[in-house]
């Protein structure tokens, strides 16, 4: 007959439980950060997308300096009356800010950004000196 010997302590065994917890949280948390945003390089520009489901362009500012691009702004609560009751609520509200190492030489002067149907889009064209060069052989 074989017998299975489980060395574990309850202690350990508790600790290893709350650990996968804990890191199924922190997870969680660091995907939900926002707004969600993808960033895209091209030869000439860094397009950058945000999600902003909601938030209009009185709400939100774009600040590119020092290399970094910021985004903040805030998302406001619906109005409901006091007889509401929230059955389910997955979207925060309040303010936000998110920052973006932007990792070349950005043309700052010439930067655009434009909000719509809830998505922000940011061009970010790329200096004379951060564009790929053809090099001629003679």
């Amino acid at each position: 007959m074989l017998c299975t010997l489980n060395t574990l302590t309850n202690a350990e065994r508790i600790q290893r439980n709350l650990n996968a917890i804990l890191n199924q949280q922190a997870y969680v948390s660091a995907n939900q950060n926002f707004p969600m945003m993808n960033v895209y390089d091209s030869s000439e520009n860094i397009t950058v997308y945000a999600e902003l489901p909601g938030v209009s362009k009185e709400e939100v500012s774009v600040k590119y300096e020092n290399g970094i691009l910021t985004l903040n702004g805030k998302r406001k609560a619906k109005d409901f009356t006091d007889e509401t009751v929230v059955l389910r609520k997955e979207r925060a509200d309040g303010t936000f800010e998110k920052s973006l190492k932007i990792p070349m030489k950005i043309n700052a002067a010439e930067v655009k950004a434009n909000l719509k149907d809830g998505i922000l889009k940011i061009i970010l064209p790329k200096s004379e000196e951060a564009r790929p060069k053809t090099i001629e052989i003679n």
